[in-house]
């Protein structure tokens, strides 16, 4: 059940980072292209609804596909290799954040090895602690009136 969870929590965690990345890039390479002087036309035979890690090559041979100049082949390839950049940094930078604001929630964890971890306490059943709480109350109050003289000295012994 141990490595389970720990194979569920690293798929997680890898998706996790993953959705981060592609997100971040996709973020980083509408904007830029947006405010780049590459024509609208271009954009638009240029699929920028699925946006993903790509190479400088592969980014070439989309381009060459289309109706852009050389010119502009290399400026796109530039704010590529800008953005993929921006969002791997930006993403391990998030990433390590959260994994800092982990440590916080394992200060409450035990601080002894499963091994080590001491033997549960037995509690008395609760009708014998109920009686040695009266016998102690009994016995107490006896002995406070012995004092004052009102019971004649004598104790009720638990």
């Amino acid at each position: 059940m141990c490595i389970r969870d720990s194979n569920l929590s690293t798929a997680l965690g890898t998706a996790f980072a993953g959705v981060v990345a592609v997100g971040l890039l996709s973020l980083f390479i509408t904007n830029a292209v947006g405010q780049s002087d590459l024509p609208r036309s271009l954009q638009r035979q240029v699929n920028l609804d699925n946006v993903n890690f790509v190479s400088n090559d592969q980014l070439e041979e989309v381009l060459s596909q289309t109706t852009a100049t050389d010119e502009q082949v290399a400026q796109a390839v530039a704010i590529n290799e800008t953005a993929r950049l921006r969002a791997l940094r930006a993403s391990f930078l998030i990433l390590g954040a959260i994994a800092l604001l982990a440590i916080f929630p394992s200060f409450g964890l035990p601080d002894y090895l499963p091994d080590d971890a001491p033997a549960p306490a037995t509690a008395p059943s609760k009708a014998s602690s109920r009686k040695d709480k009266r016998r102690q109350t009994i016995a107490g109050r006896a002995g406070q009136n012995s004092r004052r003289g009102g019971s004649g000295g004598k104790q009720i012994q638990p």
